[in-house]
């Protein structure tokens, strides 16, 4: 009789393991924030190199006693302010702000990847 309940309960557990075995497992949930942003140093970049890192800016203007270039994407607007570095006898991004265009970025840091990403593409 002992191995009647030993064989029965070896049935059942292999029983519950066919069951585990066939039970899905179910997907894992998409994330709902954005991946981070790698940082892009802007800030202390002259001219020339700002137009390697986001390409040509759109508009550029006077604002004394400096100068600011425009892009824009979809998305956002990105101003660059250039101040002159007397030691460095040159244009220097001092910092740099952001408008989302419809409200679909709010930091400026989001702002400047996309400015980024979309210069690389061309």
């Amino acid at each position: 009789m002992r191995e009647a309940v030993g064989s029965g309960a070896g049935k059942l557990a292999q029983l519950a393991e066919t069951h585990k075995a066939a039970v899905p497992v179910p997907p894992s949930p998409r994330p709902t924030t954005q991946p981070p942003i790698q940082p892009i140093k802007l800030v202390g970049l002259n001219q020339s190199q700002t137009t390697n890192l986001l390409g040509p800016p759109m508009r550029e203007r006077d604002a004394n006693p400096g100068q600011i270039w425009e892009y824009r994407t979809q998305a956002c607007t990105l101003q660059v302010h250039f101040f002159f570095n007397m030691g460095a006898r040159e244009f220097q991004a001092l910092h740099y702000e952001a408008a989302a265009n419809p409200a679909s970025f709010s930091a400026a840091d989001q702002c400047l990847a996309q400015v980024h990403d979309q210069a690389r593409k061309r």
